[in-house]
């Protein structure tokens, strides 16, 4: 995982262009993660669609660096404003995946249980 100071972030994107972006980000040397799933109607190209559409994760040190060099590539509109107290998470790729599966499958099951729909 590198430095210590390097965190997960949450990055707004413009609209359909999460595989774009992130493709442009891991060139200019970030590691990102896009969870994705599978999807019957997926994207031109794809087998799966954004878990999270319009954004994605960057592993980041945004303490020693600013956010003009990600900010730049195609796609990325603006790092999600932190609440007050959260501090972002840290680690591998893997495990920060790991820890995303467990939240889904974990507040999956509580939309569900309570008939919870989108609009």
């Amino acid at each position: 995982t590198g430095g210590a100071g390097r965190r997960w972030h949450l990055l707004r994107l413009r609209p359909l262009s999460e595989y774009l972006a992130a493709r442009a980000l891991q060139h200019d040397g970030f590691e990102v993660l896009l969870p994705c799933v599978r999807s019957v109607t997926p994207r031109p190209g794809h087998a799966d669609e954004p878990l999270f559409p319009g954004y994605l994760f960057v592993l980041y040190d945004a303490r020693s660096h600013d956010w003009a060099r990600p900010l730049r590539l195609p796609g990325v509109l603006e790092p999600v404003e932190q609440p007050v107290g959260l501090e972002p998470a840290g680690g591998s790729a893997a495990e920060f995946a790991q820890h995303v599966r467990a939240e889904v499958a974990k507040w999956g099951k509580v939309v569900r249980q309570a008939g919870i729909k989108a609009n």
